[in-house]
């Protein structure tokens, strides 16, 4: 489980940015963090990583304190997907999800790659693994890198037991819990391409990973979302199962506009259309 423990955060200058925020991510569970500009979602992103360590409070994960693991063990237990990658080297695609691999300096390279080949299959992107990457486009690029932050945390003896039985069989391993974090991971995207690498998230969820997602499109947090945490303030304003908090109420409290919860043939769940400000 990763969970952080009433963290707040103050910035050198003085600003409170996060204010007593707690929340728990268990093994297979998809979480969004949705809430205005300013709300401090990214900060609490870099709090649960590691980037920031907490003014007060604690982010624990798998039971341990996050500061008492080292920055390679974090690595092989969880992985960022940030809103924009700068590589611009004239890597192959495969080349690019092998970098993931390089926290598990003990892994074998025949296990390496065979992680790599599972990882692009998972996001349906084995086609592309020949291509030189700047050449990509943008939702390609993203659907890589996903790849790539999957290989990180995937472990060998789970490929060889998934592939005994189905290569992309959906279940939840037996390894250490482990944790996929994506910062606004659709907001350069179209619409469906945002709707395709949510739908790997939720595959990825499926095999036992716990997954969290900053989110600026309320209706793909709803759409997605297991657990829904709304920020605003740098403080909890909402935070439980999606449709237990995502209420029109709540919505005109955070976003102050005047929303309805409509629901529609087909869908599983409501989608929120904003009337007015509020």
């Amino acid at each position: 489980m990763l969970e952080a423990q009433n963290i707040s955060y103050t910035a050198p200058n003085g600003t409170r940015l996060i204010r007593s925020v707690s929340l728990a991510v268990k093994s297979g569970e998809v979480l969004a963090v949705i809430g205005p500009n300013g709300a401090g979602k990214s900060t609490l992103m870099k709090l649960l990583i590691g980037e920031l360590k907490p003014t007060h409070g604690e982010v624990r994960m798998n039971g341990t304190p996050l500061k008492l693991w080292s920055a390679e063990e974090r690595a092989r237990v969880r992985a960022l997907m940030p809103q924009e990658s700068g590589l611009a080297a004239a890597y192959t695609v495969f080349e690019v999800v092998l970098l993931g691999r390089l926290p598990h300096k003990r892994s074998s390279k025949a296990a390496d790659e065979a992680i790599a080949e599972y990882a692009l299959q998972l996001v349906d992107a084995e086609h592309l693994q020949d291509r030189i990457y700047p050449t990509l486009s943008g939702g390609e690029r993203q659907r890589i890198h996903l790849a790539r932050v999957l290989a990180q945390i995937l472990h060998e003896r789970e490929i060889e037991e998934t592939f005994a039985a189905n290569p992309l069989q959906d279940k939840p391993s037996a390894m250490q819990p482990r944790f996929l974090l994506l910062d606004e991971p659709t907001s350069s995207l179209d619409i469906a391409h945002q709707h395709l690498l949510l739908q790997l998230a939720k595959r990825v969820a499926a095999l036992g990973i716990g997954v969290v997602a900053v989110l600026h499109d309320i209706n793909l947090a709803a759409q997605y979302a297991d657990t829904l945490l709304m920020l605003s303030g740098g403080a909890v304003a909402e935070y439980g199962a999606t449709w237990d908090v995502l209420t029109e109420p709540a919505i005109a409290d955070v976003f102050h506009v005047s929303a309805s919860l409509v629901t529609a043939q087909g869908l599983a769940r409501p989608f929120v259309v904003c009337n007015t400000l509020s």
